[in-house]
């Protein structure tokens, strides 16, 4: 006997999001609408740029210049050394 269970998606939009397009693709280890709504935002921007910090701060830690990386991410210089900071 086989056991077939059909998965329904226990979230208020039509299965998916911004992030994925179903649920069960999705790459978030915690789904977004499982965070408070107040904390959603900050949830959602650490899953769109949290790579991409990182990978700012491994060039500046390889010695790349602040103006060569903000170039690079399309970011001001400003925005680039407050990432660098944030990590020390």
């Amino acid at each position: 006997m086989v056991d077939v269970t059909v998965w329904a998606c226990p979230h208020p939009s039509p299965c998916g999001c911004e992030v994925a397009l179903r649920c069960v693709e999705c790459p978030l280890a915690t789904c977004k609408y499982d965070v408070e709504p107040d904390k959603r935002r900050e949830f959602m921007y650490q899953f769109r740029h949290g790579s991409r910090n990182a990978l700012i701060r491994a060039a500046a830690a390889q010695g790349a210049r602040r103006t060569e990386i903000a170039a690079a991410a399309g970011l001001s210089e400003r925005s680039v050394y407050r990432l660098i900071q944030e990590a020390k």
